[in-house]
């Protein structure tokens, strides 16, 4: 298989403000005419929880894990990049790109950064 060239885009504020949702629109309509596949992930962490989570969705997969106890958002956005990425990988549709979406900007700083990650 072909080596993946992916895009990260960010989405600014919450996935439920319309905003977000008009982005989303704009990256499916953009994304339809290229057959790349769309991926959005998402770290969830609630106050005063012991579990971060980690959520992937796309119409190839769909994936939600705990990350671990006493975890901060951002590493639960990194697990759920890294997820979708190992998933995209293991699936026998032939594409050559794809669209992650993530709303947290230090997780895709991260990504392209060589050192590592300062978390709290």
């Amino acid at each position: 298989m072909a080596p993946v060239m992916l895009t990260i885009l960010q989405i600014n504020g919450s996935k439920s403000s319309r905003k977000a949702k008009e982005t989303l629109v704009q990256v499916s309509i953009l994304n339809s005419s290229h057959q790349w596949p769309l991926v959005i992930t998402d770290g969830s962490y609630i106050e005063n929880q012991a579990n971060v989570g980690a959520g992937v969705y796309s119409e190839l997969l769909s994936f939600y894990a705990a990350t671990g106890h006493n975890r901060s958002p951002f590493e639960g956005e990194i697990e759920a990049i890294r997820i979708a990425l190992c998933q995209l990988c293991c699936l026998d549709t032939k594409f050559t790109k794809a669209v992650l979406l993530s709303d947290l900007q230090s997780a895709i700083n991260s990504i392209g950064s060589r050192e590592p990650p300062k978390t709290a």
